[in-house]
C-alpha cells in the first residue's frame, strides 16, 4: 500500500514483482510513448497529421490511429518510415526494467531533433570551438570555448524550444536586437 512518502518510483518499482503488471506496464510505455513521440514530433514540425501521411506514404486517418495511445498495431517497418519523414532515427533495444523505470519517471522531452538540427553531430570549428545552431533561425550562432561544455554538461535544443526562445528575445524577424550573439574567441582562452 504507497504512503506519502513514496515516489512515483518507488510505487511503480514496488508494483513490478507482479509478471502481469510488468508485461502490461511494457505495453502500455510502448503504446503511449510511441502515440506521444508520433504527435509531438508532428507539432514540433507544424506539420498535419495529412501532411506526415503524405511523408510517409499513408493515409491521414493511419497516422490519426497511429498518434492513438490504445493502438498496439505499430510495426518496425512503418515507424522506420516515419523516423525517415522526421529525419531522425528509430532506436528498439531491449533494457533493463530499471530504466524503463527511469525513461518513464524522468523523460519528458518526446521531440527528436532532425540530423539538421542534432547540436550532437556539431563538428568543432578550427579553432577549437563547438558552433551550435539554435532553432530560432539559420543565422543565428552561439559560438563557445570548448572547456564550457565539460562544465555545463551538454545542450541539448530540440526543434520544440524554438516557441521558448521567441518568446524569450522576440520573434524570428531579422533585425539586430532579435539575434544571438556570437562573442570572439580572441580574448577567451
Amino acid at each position: 500500500m504507497p504512503n506519502d512518502t513514496d515516489t512515483i518510483r518507488d510505487q511503480i518499482i514496488r508494483s513490478l514483482g507482479d509478471r502481469e503488471y510488468r508485461e502490461a506496464l511494457v505495453q502500455e510505455s510502448i503504446n503511449q510513448g510511441i502515440a506521444f513521440q508520433l504527435r509531438a514530433n508532428r507539432a514540433a514540425r507544424h506539420w498535419t497529421q495529412t501532411d506526415l501521411a503524405r511523408r510517409t506514404g499513408k493515409a491521414q486517418p493511419e497516422i490519426s490511429r497511429l498518434e492513438d495511445p490504445d493502438y498496439e498495431g505499430y510495426t518496425l517497418k512503418t515507424l522506420s518510415k516515419i523516423a525517415s519523414a522526421f529525419d531522425v532515427a528509430l532506436s528498439v533495444r531491449f533494457i533493463p526494467y530499471s530504466e524503463l523505470v527511469d525513461h518513464m519517471v524522468n523523460d519528458r522531452d518526446f521531440v527528436a531533433a532532425s540530423y539538421g538540427n542534432d547540436v550532437g553531430l556539431v563538428p568543432a570549428t578550427t579553432d577549437g570551438a563547438t558552433q551550435l545552431s539554435l532553432p530560432v533561425s539559420t543565422t543565428d550562432r552561439m559560438i563557445m570555448p570548448p572547456n564550457v561544455l565539460p562544465i555545463i554538461g551538454y545542450i541539448r535544443v530540440a526543434p520544440s524550444s524554438a516557441a521558448a526562445i521567441k518568446m524569450i528575445i522576440g520573434d524570428e524577424s531579422s533585425s539586430e536586437e532579435n539575434q544571438w550573439p556570437t562573442p570572439s574567441l580572441a580574448n577567451a582562452r
